[in-house]
C-alpha cells in the first residue's frame, strides 16, 4: 500500500477552478486514478442516520451541516478517533457564490465582484456568522 499524500493550497474565489487543478497536481491525483475512466469519489455518510436512510439512493447529500457540527461545533469528537485536527477555518465566500460557484450563473459584473471581495474581507472579522465554506485539515495519527 502506498503512503498517503496530503496537499494544501491557499485558494481564492476568483481562481478556484485553477486552484483545484493545481491541488490535484500537488496531491498526485493523476497517478492514483485511472486515466480515461470516470471516478466518483463518495464516502457514504450514515452516522446517526435513520435506519431507512441509504446514502447510495440519494442524489444529493448536503454534508456541509455534518462538517459544521463535527469540526466547528465539536460534536461527536469520538468519531474522529485516529485523526488529529490540524486546522479548522471558516471561510467567507461571497465572491465565490456571486461568481456562480462551479456551475451557477454569475451575479453582476466586475463592480459586483469587487463589492463581494470587500464583503469577504469584512466578513473575516466574524467568520462564525458569515462562513460559506469550512476548511478542515486532518492528520492521521501514527499507529
Amino acid at each position: 500500500m502506498s503512503k498517503a499524500k496530503v496537499a494544501v493550497l491557499k485558494c481564492r474565489p476568483e481562481t478556484i477552478l485553477q486552484d483545484i487543478e493545481r491541488l490535484t497536481e500537488l496531491a498526485g491525483m493523476k497517478s492514483a486514478l485511472a486515466a480515461g475512466k470516470t471516478t466518483i469519489l463518495k464516502d457514504n455518510i450514515s452516522w446517526q442516520a435513520p435506519p431507512e436512510f441509504l446514502p447510495e439512493n440519494v442524489d444529493y447529500y448536503a454534508s456541509q451541516g455534518s462538517a459544521t457540527r463535527l469540526f466547528w461545533w465539536g460534536e461527536a469528537r469520538d468519531r474522529l478517533d485516529g485523526w488529529r485536527m490540524r486546522e479548522v477555518a471558516a471561510l467567507p465566500c461571497f465572491a465565490y457564490f456571486a461568481a456562480g460557484g462551479f456551475s451557477g450563473p454569475k451575479l453582476g459584473g466586475r463592480f459586483i465582484q469587487g463589492l463581494m471581495h470587500g464583503l469577504d474581507r469584512v466578513a473575516t472579522l466574524c467568520p462564525r456568522a458569515f462562513a460559506g465554506r469550512l476548511l478542515v485539515v486532518l492528520e492521521k495519527e501514527p499507529l
